[in-house]
């Protein structure tokens, strides 16, 4: 099985990539995805493991932010878009931010929102993870 990646785009202008975070999906930005879409060409993209983006996990698979930025990568180069502004809610700036780190060419503006440069806290990660157990 491969990875399928869902994804769609919507307008003509500056590219702007939608990033959502933990356990949602690209339909978070319904609500302003069209009135975006009136003046940008927005990307939104179902994260692996997401909505309906697929992310096959096989013993000692582990996810990350990079390997998120790789596969965000490839969809921009699908969609022949060289520069982009990104917006990554909770965990999608968390993705924003390691294509900062290894693509900081395709760069032309970012937006964390509900989100933060900083890593989780132990203490944070820690309620995460006793949410699903």
């Amino acid at each position: 099985m491969t990875n399928i990646i869902n994804f769609k785009t919507k307008g003509k202008g500056i590219p702007v990539v939608l990033l959502h975070g933990f356990m949602e999906s690209l339909e978070i930005w319904n609500y302003v995805y069209d009135n975006i879409s009136k003046k940008y060409k927005i990307i939104s993209i179902d994260l692996p493991g997401h909505g309906k983006s697929i992310f096959p996990l096989k013993e000692n698979t582990v996810f990350t932010m990079e390997k998120t930025a790789e596969i965000v990568k490839k969809i921009l180069e699908k969609e022949n878009i060289q520069k982009a502004v990104f917006v990554g809610h909770s965990m999608g700036g968390y993705v924003a931010l390691a294509i900062a780190e290894k693509y900081p060419e395709i760069f032309l503006g970012l937006c964390l929102l509900h989100s933060t440069t900083k890593s989780d806290t132990f203490e944070k990660k820690k309620i995460g993870f006793n949410q699903f157990n």
